[in-house]
């Protein structure tokens, strides 16, 4: 009887173990098939995160993903992908529009009138409107710095006389009057040093968008200088304007960053192909190359091998 109730809490905890784990496991399963017979049946996709910064609608989205995925498609007139309504159905490729630092570098880049191409005109420009704004800024703050040492000091005056009637009981009505009219012009000055202090903030930020405007250029276009620096704040990891991603808990796509809708179909393209299963080529032609620094909005005949490969087609 023993042996019978150990043998029915085990199958209990592997039933609970398994149903807990239930998602990833399908998932993985998925994955395993999609690796083992690619192209078989279409990969299953929908929309997560949406984040409306970018200022497009869900439809414009939708659109773009829909002509990335005909660039896939087309060429081999096979269904690769289909869309689901469904978020949360097993082995679902979910596709993100996540905002950050590289959108807000666009955007601002773009205030600028920069067009962003990846060529040594572009970089050449770029780099003279980085060296105008940081000559400007470094002016600007080492005025700044001063205005705020002098506005300290007599703020620091201002309170010790402040603080030497109070200890008497009150300033006269002439040191009185006198105090508030310091009182307000440093009210004043304050206020001068905050639109001061925004202003450079603005100006950081555009530094900043060139930076990694340069740095980006410096490594398309394999350069010979050395790294740009922002100004303030570091921007964090190397730029990059979308990643595919897939484990056992699922595979997602997340965009990052695009200038106009070419460039977005462009990068949801690349995304899609590493979903097929594609790698990097070597090719800066074709729009799996590692940069997307292409202009093609179609498959070049790189892609198209090795996508016929992948999916073992002659």
């Amino acid at each position: 009887m023993k042996k019978i109730i150990k043998i029915i809490i085990l199958l209990v905890v592997f039933g609970g173990v398994g149903f807990y784990f239930r998602q990833p496991i399908e998932n993985l399963f998925v994955r395993i098939e999609n690796k083992v017979l690619p192209c078989q049946q279409p990969i299953i996709y929908s929309f997560g995160f949406f984040d409306q910064r970018f200022g497009i609608t869900k439809k414009e989205f939708s659109d773009a993903v829909d002509k990335a995925v005909q660039i896939w498609e087309k060429p081999i007139n096979k269904k690769l992908f289909e869309y689901s309504a469904d978020s949360l159905q097993v082995g679902i490729l979910k596709i993100n529009l996540i905002f950050d630092n590289r959108q807000e570098t666009t955007i601002k880049l773009k205030k600028l009138g920069i067009q962003l191409d990846n060529n040594k005109s572009t970089y050449d420009k770029v780099k003279s409107e980085y060296e105008q704004l940081y000559i400007s800024y470094e002016g600007k703050k080492i005025e700044l710095d001063s205005v705020i040492s002098q506005f300290n000091a007599d703020k620091s005056s201002y309170d010790s006389e402040v603080n030497y009637w109070n200890g008497r009981g009150g300033a006269p009505e002439n040191e009185y009057v006198k105090l508030d009219q310091i009182k307000n012009q440093l009210k004043d000055r304050a206020d001068k040093i905050n639109q001061s202090q925004n202003e450079i903030n603005d100006l950081i930020g555009n530094i900043n968008a060139l930076a990694d405007e340069l740095n980006r250029l410096v490594y398309v276009l394999n350069l010979n200088v050395s790294k740009y620096n922002t100004v303030g704040q570091q921007n964090g990891a190397e730029f990059q304007e979308g990643l595919y991603k897939g484990d056992v808990r699922g595979e997602e796509i997340d965009i990052y960053e695009f200038s106009d809708n070419k460039q977005l179909v462009r990068v949801l393209t690349h995304e899609l192909g590493h979903a097929l299963g594609l790698d990097h080529l070597s090719n800066p032609e074709a729009i799996m190359y590692e940069i997307n620094q292409g202009k093609n909005e179609n498959l070049s005949t790189y892609d198209i091998a090795a996508l016929k490969s992948r999916c073992g087609l002659k």
